[in-house]
């Protein structure tokens, strides 16, 4: 329920991680701009700082101009690396108060 622009840097990386990681087909950078609401320049400074951290997992993430970006690694490093990014970014309380209403 938070809308983009509310993010901080640190919590737009994560949930950029997470788009990326859950993609099935390779995302443009200005899809992710406009869903992010921020510019080409800051997704792509993002990417970066992303990437170097999939580097210790063995993970990269993958620009092509003509196809976009996805994240190129395995599918168990890609589920340990989301199971921890979700793991530390929900709050338990606002997950549970949501199941409820379910």
């Amino acid at each position: 329920q938070v809308s983009p622009n509310n993010f901080d840097m640190v919590q737009r990386q994560h949930a950029l991680a997470i788009t990326l990681l859950q993609a099935d087909d390779a995302i443009t950078m200005e899809a992710l701009a406009y869903d992010f609401e921020v510019s080409i320049g800051t997704i792509n400074a993002d990417l970066s700082m992303i990437d170097e951290s999939l580097e210790d997992f063995s993970l990269r993430i993958e620009r092509q101009k003509t196809r976009g970006i996805y994240v190129h690694g395995g599918e168990k490093e890609r589920r340990q690396i989301l199971s921890s990014l979700l793991y530390g970014n929900i709050n338990e309380y606002d997950f549970f108060q949501y199941l409820k209403q379910l």
